[in-house]
Formats: structure tokens, C-alpha cells, sequence
């Protein structure tokens, strides 16, 4: 478990930094104003709500490793664990629904 936080503080929020930046810089540069882009501004949201999504997932994580090292049950474990997927999955989710909105632009 040490290695995946450590995987996500130095790459994946890093990385999720430089998406948004970038994508805003870009928007910018094409004046597109987010607030008045409905696919940029649902893109953004679901952006936003993926991090929003993420953060019990770290908390999770170190719970986890703190479980872990204490040498608790699987019962205890196995039901944090279930958390941690709904979480990452829906965090996933909304990032990929946030990819999509940016690519295919409806309307």
C-alpha cells in the first residue's frame, strides 16, 4: 500500500494538475469561456467531482496500511477495501465521462 500512495502523490495528482491547468490554458487560448461552453463547463464539473471522489480514496488507503501493519482481520479490511473500489471506480468514471464530454464536444 506504500507504494501506491506514494504512486499517486507523485504522479497522480501531479498529473491531474498539469490536465487541468493545461486544459484551462488551453480553453483560454481559443477563447472559450468555460461557464459558457456547456461541454467544457460538464467536463470541468465531472473533472472536479472525480477529485472530490478521489480524496476518500486516499484516506482509504492509508487506513488500509494502517490496518495492514496492525495485522487486522480480513473482515475489517475487506470492508474498506469494498469502499476503496466504489470510490476509485466512480472517481475513474467521471474522469473517463470528463475525457469524453472533451473529445466528442456534443451539441
Amino acid at each position: 500500500m506504500d507504494g501506491v500512495l506514494r504512486a499517486d502523490a507523485r504522479f497522480t495528482v501531479p498529473a491531474a494538475a498539469l490536465v487541468l491547468l493545461s486544459g484551462l490554458g488551453l480553453a483560454h487560448l481559443h477563447g472559450l469561456p468555460p461557464a459558457r461552453v456547456p461541454w467544457l463547463a460538464g467536463g470541468l464539473g465531472l473533472f472536479a467531482l472525480s477529485g472530490l471522489l478521489f480524496l476518500p480514496v486516499v484516506l482509504l488507503q492509508r487506513r488500509l496500511r494502517a490496518l495492514a501493519g496492525a495485522g487486522a482481520d480480513w473482515p475489517a479490511c475487506r470492508r474498506l477495501l469494498r469502499s476503496w473500489t466504489v470510490l476509485g471506480a466512480a472517481s475513474t468514471g467521471a474522469a473517463w465521462a470528463a475525457l469524453a464530454l472533451m473529445v466528442l464536444r456534443p451539441g
